[in-house]
């Protein structure tokens, strides 16, 4: 058995698959704050006209973990992503920060590149793979797989250990039909 769970190479390892995955640069950004003044904040998300933005509090207590979740430039090859940080990288969300977030510096102090794998439809894929039947993967997690891993990860169990799950993943076979069936009956 086996469980392909590729990040931005899933498109390239499930071609035969022919979803059409796409992978996008995203950066995210740590904005220093007054110390602790954001320490008992819960996540957010802003969907406002120019992007969505979202943010976590961190635990150092003395910065803002801020992001664009809308947008995002194309990625062909996830092993040459480019790693730094340009200023149109930082202007937006540094536009956002100044309107929405008080206390806390107009520009980052450091970064980091991560990739998004977004579905066609943003919902993740998971399933069992048509033509071999002990091979289950997962795709398209979009930046926002990682809050759902527990649940994730036993429906891939699931289907690699007893080849079908209990769990309503129904929605997220691969290829999506409007009546809900899939050609793999993966539960």
């Amino acid at each position: 058995a086996l469980v392909i769970t590729a990040g931005p190479w899933a498109a390239t390892l499930l071609a035969d698959l022919q979803v059409p995955l796409r992978v996008e640069r995203k950066v995210q950004h740590w904005f220093g704050i007054d110390p602790g003044c954001y320490r008992e904040t819960p996540c957010f998300l802003y969907e406002q006209a120019d992007g969505a933005f979202y943010g976590f509090p961190t635990l150092d207590g003395v910065t803002i973990k801020v992001a664009e979740h809308s947008g995002g430039e194309p990625v062909d090859d996830p092993a040459l992503v480019d790693r730094l940080c340009r200023p149109e990288d930082i202007a937006p969300v540094a536009a956002f920060v100044r309107n929405a977030i008080a206390k806390a510096s107009p520009l980052p102090l450091r970064h980091s590149v991560c990739m998004y794998t977004q579905s066609p439809d943003g919902h993740f894929l998971v399933d069992r793979h048509p033509q071999h039947g002990g091979v289950v993967y997962g795709a398209g997690f979009s930046g926002h797989g990682f809050k759902f891993t527990g649940i994730l990860g036993k429906a891939l169990a699931d289907l690699v250990i007893d080849g079908r799950t209990d769990l309503p993943i129904g929605f997220l076979r691969w290829p999506r039909h409007a009546d809900g069936q899939h050609a793999a009956g993966a539960g």
